[in-house]
């Protein structure tokens, strides 16, 4: 239900989402381990969907290669069908972060548009955006963001930058380059607002290694 939680931060048709919150916990986790349940979502305002896939492997003696091949069929075949938004929730046993890796770098200049992203399922167990002190974040528009350069006299590089692998910034799919606003409510100061920008994380791929 998180997920869907997630899909619908991202604006994503709720009327379908909220269909599927009205599923059987149960019968939905049966599905997920057995690999027969994926959802596919139109977004609320602009022409793209997502495609979520839930990869369920059964154990650590299943082949990490196997499991690395299974997930490049499924991109091939998504590209094939003109998806460019895929997301990808798994229990994988084995450390698959170089695949990652490569796929985070592969598509982070991606002209084309491709967003693919990888979830463990222990990242959905608590949202990040439930707890209290993370802060609410909304993206800026074209005319937000120069309307913010013009008042504060900066630019995307000199705002404070947030990293694209910070839990926060991966609940709300936020790519380099994007402007976001910050809003914290604190019981004691009120209401504060701060402007990021959302930068690659250059030191990813070398924790990856």
């Amino acid at each position: 239900h998180n997920v869907i939680k997630m899909l619908q931060t991202r604006w994503y048709k709720e009327t379908f989402l909220d269909s599927l919150l009205g599923l059987d916990v149960e019968h939905i986790q049966t599905n997920i381990q057995k690999g027969t349940i994926n959802i596919s979502v139109d977004h609320e305002t602009e022409d793209k969907q997502v495609y979520v896939f839930f990869v369920w492997t059964p154990g650590v003696s299943y082949k990490k290669q196997k499991f690395v091949t299974h997930l490049q069929n499924i991109i091939t075949q998504m590209k094939e069908d003109k998806f460019k938004n895929i997301i990808f929730i798994y229990n994988c046993k084995h450390s698959f972060d170089k695949f990652i890796a490569e796929q985070n770098q592969e598509h982070m200049h991606d002209p084309k548009g491709y967003q693919i992203e990888f979830f463990e399922y222990n990242y959905f167990y608590i949202p990040v955006v439930d707890h209290t002190l993370n802060p609410t974040v909304e993206i800026l528009s074209i005319e937000e963001r120069n309307k913010v350069f013009t008042q504060y006299n900066c630019s995307a590089s000199t705002l404070p930058a947030i990293k694209d692998t910070d839990p926060l910034i991966r609940w709300y799919g936020l790519k380099p380059g994007t402007v976001c606003r910050m809003i914290r409510q604190n019981p004691l100061t009120g209401l504060s607002i701060s402007y990021s920008t959302v930068i690659f994380d250059s030191q990813r791929d070398k924790k990856k290694k």
